[in-house]
């Protein structure tokens, strides 16, 4: 929660400085808690994150995003996403992904990083319903759902 949060507010500030961000305290109980304690989420640490940085999934988004912020130069691959860099490089550029403009840098298309997530794949969410009311009131990955 942390963690994006203040991904979320670099991305905002990076483009458009000056810009605020808004928590919305009426999605779910942890928005409402930060919301009323704001010093929680404003100060202190981030929740650890765990995951394998050279997973071919999570390389790829990288590259994708990091070709749309900045273009990322051919020479450059190997050094900042290792030795399958090239490989991944080759399947986002055959899907239209990415491509390389006359100065052989690869740039992207477009705001790839709505799709990064490091908490794991988000098509297994589910809703958790207030049996008393009807009322969703989270919405999570299956796998975090059955450890509650």
């Amino acid at each position: 929660m942390k963690m994006s949060w203040w991904q979320r507010i670099g991305r905002v500030g990076r483009k458009n400085p000056g810009l605020v961000i808004f928590l919305p305290v009426a999605q779910n109980p942890l928005d409402n808690f930060y919301g009323k304690q704001p010093n929680f989420l404003l100060n202190g640490g981030v929740e650890s994150a765990v995951f394998n940085p050279n997973y071919p999934t999570i390389l790829g988004k990288h590259l994708e995003c990091s070709c749309v912020e900045s273009g990322v130069s051919l020479s450059e691959i190997t050094e900042h996403f290792g030795a399958v860099g090239g490989v991944i490089t080759n399947k986002l550029l055959e899907q239209g992904k990415i491509y390389i403009n006359n100065f052989h840098q690869l740039w992207g298309h477009g705001y790839p990083h709505r799709h990064v997530n490091i908490r794991g794949h988000t098509q297994n969410d589910v809703e958790l319903v207030d049996a008393n009311t009807g009322e969703i009131f989270e919405k999570m990955q299956m796998s975090c759902a059955v450890r509650f």
